[in-house]
């Protein structure tokens, strides 16, 4: 039976990749947008009341145990307690569950809603959350303050922290050196804003180190958090932390250029102001390079768009990108033994969702766009075939 419900996390590559394990029973997949502002936010927790009492109806009605419907719903219910849907909601969120166990995700845009149960979860929703929504972080460093800030288009707000240091002195503790903590107790404009100490070369030295050692902290912490998700990552900072933070992040998705300053000085509004043009420049970028590749492909003859064909490539796992429609539905599911995709008019079941699921599981990647943006006229195209 499902544990309590997790805490709802941050939505990423490695997240996804738990989704797609080994799950029991029927799969349940909820998508609510979240209102952030009083006193529409009230309404979220209502929300997720509502649909753990449609979910444990439409189980009932399946003919599942009672036992088992119950412990379902508590577990979705459990969600409308969490300060990320009754206080301090984020766009949207995505509830995954299976017989054993209940996964829950922050999305940074919002989502129809949706109560969906069968033999796949409903992944394209969130999907354009990893890859076309236009989502990105900014990670704001001065030695006294360490922030990651999410959002998009519409603006930035202050991620939680978990596990990120909170400062110089949280990331080091015991480890900063006496000198450096004699320097860093001189006062609040003092050398905790910079690099320029007055104790000598000895005292720059041992300040050089200490910051090398919270770069380094900082960096090995940020990229547990963020490893798999590839959201554009602005930095903000003065130049010798833009410099030291870019020299030992091994994170794709750090963009090029970033927010000069101290960020101390800058509230959320402001960072997004000067960070989202980069941002933009970046994707951008990743579109032409995305719309080239699949150019190159279908001139090699690596590409298919007829359903059937899209179909039989990614049951023999060689699809590497998938396109997907974002508002397109196909009624019907993917028949493995035929290898073609069996269209049923009516269906609650879509064959693009196990398209991309398949896809998935053969460690190919899944973008869903907008109808403008495919590559093809079609719901459904596959490039990079081998």
């Amino acid at each position: 039976m499902p544990a309590p419900a997790p805490t709802p996390r941050a939505l990423s590559r490695a997240a996804l990749s738990e989704l797609l394990q080994r799950r029991e029973g029927t799969l349940v997949s909820i998508h609510l947008p979240l209102d952030r502002s009083f006193p529409e936010a009230q309404q979220n927790p209502v929300r997720v009341r509502d649909a753990a009492r449609e979910v444990a109806q439409r189980l009932a009605a399946a003919g599942l145990p009672a036992a088992e419907v119950e412990a379902r719903r508590a577990s979705i219910e459990a969600l409308a307690q969490h300060d990320s849907v009754a206080k301090h909601p984020a766009d949207g969120l995505a509830v995954f569950q299976d017989r054993e166990q209940t996964r829950a995700f922050l999305l940074s845009q919002r989502v129809p809603q949706r109560v969906v149960l069968g033999d796949t979860f409903l992944l394209r929703p969130v999907l354009r959350g990893l890859h076309g929504d236009r989502r990105y972080h900014v990670l704001a460093v001065s030695l006294k303050r360490v922030a990651l800030y999410e959002g998009d288009a519409r603006g930035l707000s202050e991620a939680p922290r978990n596990g990120l240091p909170a400062s110089l002195e949280d990331a080091l503790g015991s480890e900063v050196t006496e000198k450096e903590l004699r320097l860093r107790m001189g006062g609040r404009s003092g050398p905790a804003q910079g690099y320029a100490t007055h104790g000598g070369d000895s005292a720059r030295e041992e300040h050089k180190l200490d910051v090398d050692r919270f770069h380094h902290a900082l960096a090995v912490a940020l990229e547990g958090r963020l490893r798999g998700d590839d959201a554009p990552l602005v930095l903000a900072g003065d130049a010798p932390h833009l410099s030291g933070l870019r020299a030992m992040l091994r994170l794709p998705a750090v963009v090029a250029d970033g927010v000069a300053g101290n960020p101390d000085r800058r509230g959320a509004a402001e960072l997004h102001a000067h960070a989202w043009p980069l941002v933009e420049r970046t994707l951008a970028a990743r579109d032409a390079e995305l719309a080239a590749a699949f150019e190159r492909s279908r001139n090699h003859g690596k590409t298919v768009d007829v359903l059937d064909d899209v179909a039989a490539a990614a049951l023999g796992g060689r699809v590497r990108r998938l396109w997907l429609a974002q508002d397109r539905r196909v009624p019907g599911r993917v028949d493995a033994a035929a290898g073609r995709v069996l269209e049923e008019p009516g269906a609650e079941a879509d064959a693009l969702e196990e398209l991309a699921e398949i896809v998935l599981r053969h460690r190919g990647e899944v973008y869903v766009v907008e109808a403008g943006r495919m590559p093809v006229r079609g719901p459904a195209a596959a490039a990079e075939l081998h």
